[in-house]
């Protein structure tokens, strides 16, 4: 595994610790932005180059995009527990035209085995 990767994965699952530590800790406003800023952020870096460039590039997907950044503007901005599960909701619609979330699942499963 490349260095590239391994600093990707390292940046997600410090996301998902930090979003955890965020809820555990009766929704912590500051966590839960940091939480979430690696969480994207890793997410990003994770995908493929040309995976990325065919979400960014899709016209059908330019509305769910602009949604997402918005959210994403919002959560870090002002009320992350309201804006985080919309965000997801707009991740997942992004990711789900291209498998990217199964190409997720099974990079991580290649690592852990």
């Amino acid at each position: 595994m490349s260095p590239y990767h391994t600093f990707a994965l390292m940046l997600l699952s410090m996301g998902v610790i930090f979003l955890t530590l965020g809820v555990l800790f009766f929704l912590d406003k500051g966590l839960l932005c940091l939480g979430n800023l690696l969480f994207v952020i890793g997410t990003i870096l994770s995908l493929k180059k040309e995976r990325l460039y065919d979400i960014l590039s899709n016209k059908n997907n330019h509305y769910n995009l602009w949604l997402f950044g918005l959210c994403f503007l919002l959560s870090e901005l002002t009320w992350p527990v309201l804006f985080i599960p919309t965000e997801i909701y707009f991740m997942i619609q992004l990711m789900g035209n291209f498998d990217v979330l199964m190409d997720l699942v099974d990079y991580l499963i290649r690592i852990v085995y």
